[in-house]
């Protein structure tokens, strides 16, 4: 089972001014992942041409999809985190997470079922550090792990957490969870720092990657798990392109 964190920054590219929907589809596409949490998506927001920016995704991955407002615009439009995913969606939560003094912020927390296992998914995108605001993440992410303390089975908690390892690796360690090891994560086009993270409980990680990727400001997490009703293909580095628009 192969699975993904992706801040897709509203699919605009490292380096550039516009978004471009149809590169950021197919890049996640390419990433052939059984469940895909993505974060900074749109909704039929003027940026991003007005666009779903969850269903062209899901639509170019052949995956269901789930998406999480969590801030909305005076046109209408939203702003927030998607989850892609094969298989079947038995729950789902939209949780909103406590941003006093700063940017909204939330979590999807979900169970779906592929290959006959239920798996636990929570795929976030925590508060961003700025001078003008309070840096809640470190209070939003141990809320968010007491959150889902009392689910059951395998469980993965992912996402763009603003974060580096010596806040995240003893929290989701004393949670029970497992967190996996990969080089840096941003910025995408020379990455210098692990802010995106993958934390796992009751699977086994057969291997991770950090595929060079540039169409956001960061780079995926691609992680392969195996359990006794899982299967397992090890993904490589050569594997992943990263699409022309």
């Amino acid at each position: 089972m192969r699975i993904a964190t992706f801040n897709i920054r509203h699919g605009q590219p490292c380096g550039e001014s516009a978004t471009d929907n149809e590169q950021m589809a197919r890049t996640i596409a390419a990433l052939g992942a059984d469940v895909v949490a993505l974060q900074e998506v749109d909704a039929r927001l003027e940026r991003s041409g007005g666009v779903e920016q969850t269903v062209v995704a899901a639509q170019a991955s052949g995956l269901s999809s789930y998406f999480g407002p969590v801030i909305g615009a005076p046109d209408g439009g939203e702003y927030g985190n998607a989850l892609l995913f094969a298989g079947e969606l038995l729950d789902v939560e939209n949780l909103m997470l406590p941003s006093e003094g700063a940017e909204q912020r939330g979590a999807i927390v979900a169970r779906v079922r592929i290959d006959d296992r239920d798996l636990t998914v929570v795929g976030t995108h925590l508060a961003h550090k700025r001078p003008d605001r309070p840096h809640n993440a470190a209070a939003q992410l141990d809320f968010l792990l007491a959150h889902v303390d009392d689910r059951s089975g395998p469980c993965v908690v992912m996402g763009d957490l603003n974060l580096e390892g010596e806040v995240v690796i003893p929290r989701l360690h004393d949670a029970g969870y497992t967190v996996v090891s990969t080089g840096p994560t941003f910025p995408a086009h020379s990455p210098r720092r692990r802010i995106d993270w993958v934390g796992h409980r009751d699977l086994t990680l057969v291997a991770a990657v950090v595929p060079d990727i540039r169409s956001s400001d960061h780079r995926p997490i691609v992680a392969e798990f195996t359990d006794a009703g899982f299967t397992e293909a090890e993904p490589t580095e050569a594997e992943f392109t990263d699409p022309e628009a």
